[in-house]
């Protein structure tokens, strides 16, 4: 930013006074860093399947970002990567030792701020499904068949698929 500002200047050359107008120019000062927020590609992911975005906002330029995990400084390495000016912080890989709390901090000549905290919730990875059956030989219109579809998971919704569409709950089919 430049500002300047006009003024008057007076000289005295034997016994007559000049007056002059000059541009002065004014003293580049940086501003105090505003506190910066995370904001995150997905703040759900699951456990060592997605990768996380986190960008420290705004982006402001004269400034330089660091990220912290657990108050430690992070830096790049295989499992993360930072932008060239350390704004955005990729997370390939998240793991529990990795969730956070994530800060960034913004630094200029004249002050730093850092970001309130964040953590990531991570979800663990979904578990395989299989089929199991109550009945292997069963004869035609006889015999019911019970299919099941395991393992047995909490917080989980079970669909079930015959030659690639969903299959309705019915009281045929429970």
């Amino acid at each position: 930013m430049s500002l300047e500002r006009e003024g008057a200047e007076k000289a005295y050359l034997g016994g007559q006074s000049k007056t002059e107008t000059k541009k002065i120019p004014a003293l580049h000062a940086p501003v105090e860093t505003p506190k910066p927020s995370i904001s995150s590609s997905n703040l759900n992911p699951r456990e060592a399947a997605e990768t996380v975005i986190l960008s420290c906002d705004p982006d402001t330029q004269d400034v330089s970002y660091s990220w912290w995990i657990n108050g430690q400084s992070l830096r790049n390495s295989r499992t993360l990567q930072l932008s060239k000016n350390n704004r955005i912080l990729i997370l390939f890989v998240v793991t529990k030792d990795t969730t956070g709390p994530y800060e960034c901090e913004m630094k200029n000549p004249v002050s730093s701020s850092r970001s309130d905290p964040v953590t990531l919730n991570l979800l663990s990875e979904l578990p395989k499904p299989y089929i199991t059956s109550n009945n292997t030989n069963p004869i035609k219109n006889k015999n019911a068949v019970a299919l099941t579809c395991k393992p047995k998971t909490q917080d989980y919704t079970y669909m079930w698929w015959v030659n690639g569409q969903s299959l309705p709950v019915s009281p045929r089919l429970k």
